[in-house]
């Protein structure tokens, strides 16, 4: 009887002593921030190193307001347990200096109609309930407060790039200077505000957007970081191009996004060569885009439709006018992540090799069995496209980046008796940039509501970031990208695979049952003997 109740004492003590520990362990372990371990590729579920540092030099208190209805219904009724783990992670990062809090409106119209003022719209959500089809309103946003400065996310509807929307927000918030973006203008380009409101309403999160005129100011301002040219269809005068050029060389960095080809993309009847007069001036810099167009097998499809007597019929098919660019650059930062760039009437980009002080990479290449055609061209997407035997083959560069100290292209024309004005004091000419960068892409589609996919948006706001030399938000804006194509196989490969698929596990079953059997009858035999 005594060694049981001292068995049952020491039981006892033992069973203390654990939840104890237990106890202080876990009071140790609340302080310290969160450890968690993401096994996706990108990272999917855990903060990137680029908010760590964001949140981790705020200098002032930062507030978060998260204004959710409870009980939302499906696919929103995680979005606030989800949002809570993120932001308590933000916090452990932020030493102090970020604070959030929950709030629900419930049914009080007055607290509604203040969250209203705040930028914030309720949802009008489909639940079903008691078998019964109706709509809830609910709260789904954010207020963020840094100091005298505000700013909203109205609507949290997809977790998979909250960390980008929310860390641009307070990179935005916390930034003493907005870096500015310009469009340029004058030359028939794509004007952002009619065909680009994507990309201007994704790069307006870090950066001031503005578009420069040429036609009416040929100097570019000195606050302006990055030009973006998009698909001029007129050429650019020397003028223009010498305030270009000085434009690089007092540091500032460019995108190219060129069109060589003009094409009817809505009647997809007539193309015809293009001079948008950058022609010289890139193949100075060891970037010549030629005037073709790529035919690549490995393409997109369309939709077309035919009228067959009465009724119109709608037939999709293969363009390989619209090449689907998988072969790109995965040492890159700019296309390490990118699942597909869908780029329609592709030319190619020659490069120069020996143009002393610059590196040039390509990020984009067409496939193998694509290849080049000159004009004329017959792009009817009824044709059936055969490769001829004289036509030079892919792949074919179509997307270069160009970084280093970029000579004037300029500078042997100026202080000439025959100079233009702008030309005549050579000392005021600059001859060569400090370290710096400028990418070409044969194609305008990229930046284009109409024409891109979420790929295309996602590798254009990249070149952005990567241009202003600032590649902060890079990592997290490529989480959630599309899915990563299969390479393209062979056909027999294909039906090795799919035949391999369908009777592959079948056979495995039948070769272990028999393996089995006979592995028994072994048994059974040496157990008679």
């Amino acid at each position: 009887m005594k060694t049981k109740v001292v068995s049952t004492v020491l039981t006892g003590a033992f069973a203390l002593v654990v939840t104890l520990i237990l106890f202080f362990v876990n009071v140790i372990v609340a302080q310290l921030p969160p450890l968690r371990i993401d096994l996706t590729s990108t990272h999917q579920y855990g903060l990137s190193e680029a908010t760590h540092k964001v949140v981790g030099r705020l200098a002032d208190r930062l507030k978060i307001e998260a204004y959710f209805t409870r009980d939302l219904p499906a696919p929103y009724n995680g979005h606030a347990a989800y949002l809570r783990d993120m932001l308590e992670e933000y916090a452990a990062y932020a030493h102090g200096n970020l604070t959030f809090e929950f709030i629900d409106p419930g049914t009080d119209e007055a607290r509604k109609r203040e969250i209203m003022m705040k930028g914030i719209a309720p949802l009008q959500i489909q639940e079903v309930r008691d078998d019964q089809i109706g709509i809830k309103q609910g709260f789904m946003g954010l207020v963020i407060t840094y100091g005298t400065r505000k700013e909203t996310i109205p609507v949290v509807r997809d977790v998979e790039n909250l960390e980008y929307e929310l860390t641009s927000v307070i990179k935005k918030l916390t930034a003493s200077e907005l870096r500015t973006v310009a469009f340029t203008a004058g030359h028939g380009e794509i004007a952002p505000q009619e065909k680009m409101q994507r990309l201007r309403a994704e790069l307006s999160k870090n950066y001031g957007v503005v578009s420069h005129d040429f036609a009416t100011a040929k100097e570019i301002p000195s606050n302006i970081s990055t030009l973006v040219i998009v698909g001029p269809t007129e050429k650019w005068s020397d003028e223009h191009l010498f305030a270009l050029d000085q434009f690089l060389m007092k540091g500032g960095t460019v995108a190219f996004l060129l069109d060589d080809v003009k094409v009817d993309f809505h009647k997809l009847s007539e193309a015809k060569d293009m001079d948008h007069g950058l022609y010289d001036i890139l193949a100075f810099w060891g970037v010549k885009p030629e005037q073709d167009l790529i035919v690549d097998p490995h393409c997109s499809h369309i939709n077309l439709e035919a009228q067959q007597g009465p009724i119109r019929m709608r037939n999709t098919v293969k363009y390989p006018y619209i090449s689907a660019v998988t072969n790109l650059n995965r040492e890159h930062i700019l296309t390490k992540d990118v699942g597909t760039l869908s780029l329609p009437f592709l030319s190619s980009l020659s490069l120069a090799s020996n143009i002393p002080n610059l590196t040039h990479t390509v990020l984009a290449r067409t496939s193998d069995k694509s290849w080049q055609e000159k004009a004329p061209y017959d792009i009817n997407p009824l044709e059936r496209k055969v490769r001829p035997q004289a036509a030079v083959s892919g792949p074919f560069s179509v997307a270069v980046a160009v970084t280093g100290k970029f000579a004037s292209f300029f500078s042997n024309k100026a202080g000439k008796e025959d100079a233009p004005d702008y030309l005549k004091d050579s000392a005021k000419v600059m001859k060569e940039s400090p370290e710096t960068r400028i990418l070409v892409v044969s194609d305008s589609s990229l930046a284009q509501d109409e024409l891109s996919n979420p790929d295309d948006t996602v590798f254009v706001t990249n070149v952005i970031d990567w241009l202003a030399q600032d590649s902060e938000m890079i990592k997290i804006r490529n989480r959630g990208l599309s899915e990563k194509p299969i390479a393209e196989l062979q056909p027999t490969v294909r039906q090795i695979l799919r035949y391999a698929n369908v009777l592959g596990v079948p056979l495995l079953f039948i070769l272990f049952g028999l393996g089995r059997w006979q592995w028994r009858k072994a048994r059974l035999r040496n157990f008679k003997l």
